[in-house]
């Protein structure tokens, strides 16, 4: 479970940061793109994952981050 009350989804499941962001003036590979929820919906995070490919790539400096949750 996360600080403040927030559970930090891409790395709760991965254990690392992936690079979510190449724009030109990117110097380092970094993700910062995220998705947080409270910690009482930690347990309903299905996947979450950064969208890297050729397409992406091509009309973006950033990846897509999608979250799968269980809302049932």
């Amino acid at each position: 479970m996360g600080k403040g009350g927030f559970y930090e989804a891409h790395w709760a499941i991965h254990g690392k940061e992936v690079q979510s962001f190449w724009g030109r003036q990117a110097k380092e590979k970094y993700q910062d793109d995220h998705f947080f929820v409270t910690n009482a919906w930690a347990s309903r995070v299905r996947s979450c994952n950064v969208v890297d490919n050729e397409v992406v790539r091509r009309v973006s400096d950033h990846g897509p981050v999608v979250l799968d949750l269980d809302v049932g």
